[in-house]
């Protein structure tokens, strides 16, 4: 397969995956196109479950529909999970890492191998391609980057689509819960409609986000495919942008208090210059522009992880609901005590000030989102003593201000 029809197939996977809520379908989808990407004769996909520290398949040809587990660490798709690094492997009959417990039950001799992980957004292995005998020779480092491509896109769907049949298994659970109790039956009845909404809306609103970065990078692809050395890095390096930007458009949604780092002295102004770099990219894609004005040298004691949820949330919400061609202004202000930070944007401006940072409170219900990211930010600077306030823009739009505590040393 050459580089132009390995294009497409990613490209025919965006459009795929974008559409596909059903969890075995997807990994089945997945699995044809990195057999097809690196001419494989059979991919199977494994998924970690980090509860039992296993790994688990059911799209291993010869075994029906029966799973298959093996431990994180055993075999070379176990040791791929745990080192979370490619693997190839030449000739399986004569590598002491080879679990041959699978070819003995299905009776398939195994002679070449290719394991290649996948990450969620924060870069823990969530899967693993595991690709047999290659059809023409052996494995290559161009497969390698060819299905790690694949799998850097596949991470964070394959996130979103055990998120959804998480979701799908609770509401089946509830549901058969309810039956044999038959208590309370109109609060119960309540309760499975809320969360048959909940999940509609999330598949919706995950739908929505996912299409259009997905075509973010399928555009990109498109374009690298045509251009030269120069022009591929910046092509690639807006890649990265968006696929981060997935990744962290979804924290917010599983979000939690518990667990927490300690919190350091962290240089504000160095964090947010960085976020307003790399949301500069995210801008540009819609012809809009950041201007800023940062003030040197503002620390304070926070949480990095914190920190990333406020700049990304307040950034991301000022992008979404900023015009085409619109100006954001992000000024940062030391004072004695405290810095001031505004994000003001040029968008329609924002009508329910009170309800703004309530759960799933969306101010334009047609542009996608969750409705959770701004209720985080409010969590978290109630919980750290940081002044959130929001004005209106002249002659439009909306200003996000936010108080810091400063950090003397």
């Amino acid at each position: 397969m050459n580089s132009e029809q390995q294009l497409t197939v990613i490209k025919q996977l965006g459009e795929a995956l974008a559409k596909e809520r059903d969890l075995g379908q997807f990994l089945k989808t997945l699995s044809e196109c990195a057999n097809m990407l690196a001419s494989a004769d059979r991919c199977s996909i494994f998924v970690v479950d980090d509860t039992t520290s296993t790994l688990w398949s059911q799209l291993a040809e010869g075994m029906n529909d029966d799973v298959i587990c093996i431990n994180v660490g055993q075999g070379i798709v176990g040791l791929c999970a745990e080192q979370k690094q490619p693997i190839i492997v030449d000739d399986a009959s004569t590598d002491s890492r080879f679990f041959s417990g699978i070819d003995r039950a299905t009776g398939y001799k195994t002679k070449t191998i290719l394991s290649v992980p996948m990450f969620d957004a924060e870069q823990k292995v969530i899967g693993v391609f595991q690709l047999l005998n290659k059809k023409n020779g052996q494995f290559t480092s161009d497969d390698v980057q060819m299905v790690s491509m694949l799998a850097v896109y596949a991470g964070i769907m394959l996130d979103n689509a055990l998120l959804h049949n998480a979701m799908q298994k609770r509401f089946d659970n509830k549901s058969e819960a309810l039956i044999e109790r038959n208590l309370d039956l109109e609060r119960a009845n309540a309760e499975i409609v809320s969360l048959i909404r909940e999940k509609d809306e999330l598949v919706q609103a995950a739908a929505k986000i996912t299409q259009r970065l997905a075509n973010v990078i399928l555009g990109e692809l498109d374009c690298l495919y045509e251009s030269d050395a120069k022009a591929a890095k910046n092509h690639i390096r807006r890649m990265r942008v968006t696929a981060n930007l997935i990744g962290k458009m979804f924290s917010s949604y599983t979000y939690s208090r518990s667990n927490l780092p300690p919190r350091e002295r962290l240089n504000i102004s160095e964090i947010l210059r960085t976020y307003v770099a790399e949301f500069s990219d995210v801008a540009s894609f819609s012809a809009q522009v950041i201007k800023s004005m940062v003030d040197s040298d503002v620390y304070g004691k926070y949480r990095i992880c914190d920190l990333d949820i406020i700049f990304h949330n307040i950034l991301l919400n000022a992008i979404k609901y900023g015009p085409e061609g619109g100006v954001i202004d992000v000024k940062l202000e030391k004072h004695p005590t405290t810095a001031i930070l505004s994000v003001a944007d040029s968008g329609p401006g924002i009508a329910n000030k009170e309800r703004i940072f309530r759960e799933n409170h969306r101010e334009i219900k047609d542009i996608a989102g969750f409705g959770k990211g701004l209720q985080v930010v409010k969590l978290i600077c109630v919980e750290e003593h940081i002044k959130i306030s929001v004005s209106d823009n002249k002659p439009s739009g909306s200003i996000f201000t936010l108080e810091f505590f400063i950090d003397q040393g």
